[in-house]
């Protein structure tokens, strides 16, 4: 659910397969020439001032969150662990199942709205 919507962010700003992300966007975005693309991906949702920075900064969030959810299950194999449990009691669920179907339901809401971002402008 994750990796849906990073790629759909990704392409909708730096273009099919995120070919028009350059090291110097990356260090605009980030500070850092050597940023990860999930990072640049997130900065530069949240710096879309096109969309408003009220929507641009909960886009943002909502992508972190579920980048949050993924490597959480990824990573973490103790599900008794005090990360996994502040987003079990964040999301009000018991179980990886229970997480696994509040992140359907914030990628399904997600992914409408990233596949309609603008293009990352280049300054």
């Amino acid at each position: 659910m994750y990796y849906a919507c990073h790629l759909t962010a990704r392409d909708q700003l730096f273009g099919i397969d995120g070919v028009q992300l350059k090291r110097k966007d990356r260090e605009r975005l980030t500070g850092n020439k050597l940023a990860s693309e999930h990072q640049c991906v997130s900065s530069a949702v949240a710096r879309s001032t096109a969309i408003g920075t009220g929507r641009a900064k909960r886009l943002s969030d909502q992508l972190t969150e579920l980048k949050s959810m993924r490597e959480q299950a990824d990573y973490f194999r103790d599900s008794s662990g005090s990360d996994i449990a502040g987003i079990f009691q964040r999301y009000a669920v018991s179980d990886w199942h229970g997480l696994a179907g509040q992140a359907m339901v914030l990628a399904k809401a997600l992914l409408p709205e990233l596949s309609h971002l603008p293009v990352y402008g280049r300054a």
